[in-house]
């Protein structure tokens, strides 16, 4: 008989791990008998916001002061092509691209446009705005970039044209 405990002392216990449930069936049965209480009101929802327009596709052509008002494409059918091909070019612009003396150690690109005429010579060469190094490097990699010469003009609807043109100069 000693080893029979009082019914008492496991009454706490027995609350304890009957709780979750019985939580459990009286949200059970208030959901049945009314089935909005207990649950917080809908919330409205917010509106999508309206799709933002899409940009317009860029031009094919703008009308730049410096070359003579004649309109100068940014698409062509046909591109103007260097020489010996873009590699002959890339190995140009290594071989003649000089570091500015006198001035930091710096690498990186260099974004420099500019305009292939139609007879295949370069006009108009800058660097694209906020993507230069340094003012040195920058006028070292127009320099570069104007002396390039021989590209076969490009063709837009079969006719030649003018083509702007960016391209990367590289300082390592």
């Amino acid at each position: 008989m000693n080893d029979a405990l009082p019914p008492l002392r496991w009454l706490p216990v027995a609350l304890l791990l009957t709780l979750p449930l019985s939580a459990t069936a009286q949200r059970a049965y208030n959901n049945w008998v009314n089935p909005n209480s207990g649950r917080p009101a809908p919330e409205a929802r917010k509106p999508k916001p309206a799709a933002k327009p899409q940009p317009a596709p860029a031009p094919a052509y703008r009308q730049p002061d410096s070359v003579g008002g004649k309109a100068v494409f940014l698409r062509v059918e046909q591109m103007p092509v260097y020489p010996g091909g873009h590699e002959a070019m890339q190995q140009y612009i290594r071989k003649h691209l000089q570091r500015p003396k006198g001035s930091p150690r710096l690498s990186g690109p260099v974004q420099v446009t500019f305009t292939v005429l139609q007879n295949g010579t370069v006009a108009n060469a800058h660097v694209r705005p906020g993507t230069g190094l340094d003012a040195r490097y920058d006028a070292a990699a127009v320099q570069v970039i104007s002396e390039l010469k021989g590209f076969s003009g490009g063709r837009r609807n079969g006719e030649p044209a003018d083509l702007e043109v960016t391209l990367p100069v590289e300082f390592r």
